[in-house]
């Protein structure tokens, strides 16, 4: 434990370090963006690491944080399936447009690999994240066009994951106006309704720690609403319902700490709550789970 400790210790410094890293060779717009990864970065890393160190805050009276949900396996399967057939739309439209390079792209490439070396950003299922990765690419090495793709299907696309920001400001450090438009716009509050764009509506909730906005975020789709939700929210009945909306929404992590916490021999710590053993939906949740992430030790028992 002390261990993995450090080491979210040090993946979060290299989040925060962001900002300083670019100040040297970026405009104040693109270091406030910056500043704007480093902080939906630390927030999604807390979560992995399951951190309890800030505060509670009002926990929102609503059905989603409450209410028990049998999970549903044929629902993330057409998840999946939905996640997978936008990804190769996006491979197939972007491989038949010609690719300009100009003096962008350096600088499309220092912005991308950063952002991928400070953190692992995909927790969608090992054939989804194959697939981004696949056309990641693309975005490292300097397609500002892709990045901005890539950015938009994951924003646009339940679960709604934060770390299309990165993409987006990849895109931005290249040049295109739309994504820095949409980086200047997760900035700021959001006054429109949360369902005009759970993506926005949840990034600038989480930097706001505001939990209605982030729990409107939630019923939305947005599963790092969920999980962030997790973190100010200490009441265990409301959190066992943000973490099952956020397995079902396709967030194999989530799936497993679920498993993991409905377990007859769950042993509660400062890190982990204990549920009252419900071993059909730990079984649901874990073969979601490992399904996403086969390759994680709570999948090779």
């Amino acid at each position: 434990m002390r261990e993995r400790a450090r080491r979210f210790a040090f993946r979060v410094l290299q989040a925060s370090e962001l900002g300083s890293r670019y100040a040297r060779v970026v405009s104040r717009r693109a270091l406030s963006a910056a500043l704007l990864v480093a902080s939906v970065l630390a927030v999604v890393i807390a979560w992995q690491m399951r951190e309890r160190a800030a505060p509670p805050l009002e926990a929102p009276r609503a059905a989603t944080a409450r209410a028990t949900t049998r999970l549903d396996l044929p629902a993330y399967r057409a998840q999946q399936l939905r996640l997978a057939e936008g990804i190769k739309r996006i491979s197939i439209s972007m491989a038949k447009r010609p690719v300009s390079r100009d003096a962008s792209v350096d600088a499309v490439r220092s912005a991308a690999r950063a952002l991928f070396s400070a953190f692992d950003p995909c927790d969608l299922g090992i054939d989804i994240c194959a697939s981004i990765y696949a056309i990641g690419e693309d975005c490292v090495d300097g397609d500002a066009e892709t990045c901005l793709a890539l950015g938009q299907f994951l924003a646009g696309t339940p679960p709604h994951p934060m770390v299309a920001i990165m993409f987006f400001f990849a895109a931005c450090r290249g040049g295109v106006a739309e994504a820095c438009a949409k980086l200047d716009e997760a900035k700021q509050p959001m006054n429109r309704p949360c369902r005009d764009d759970p993506f926005v509506c949840a990034t600038a909730a989480g930097r706001a720690r505001d939990a209605p906005r982030l729990h409107e975020a939630c019923t939305l789709g947005v599963a790092d609403a969920c999980l962030t939700l997790t973190l100010i929210d200490e009441d265990p009945s409301h959190e066992r319902g943000y973490i099952e909306r956020a397995c079902q929404l396709g967030t194999p992590r989530a799936c497993l700490e679920l498993a993991a916490r409905l377990r007859p021999g769950c042993q509660p710590g400062p890190q982990r709550n204990c549920y009252p053993p419900d071993e059909a939906q730990a079984a649901a949740a874990r073969e979601i789970g490992c399904l996403g992430m086969p390759n994680h030790e709570d999948c090779k028992q």
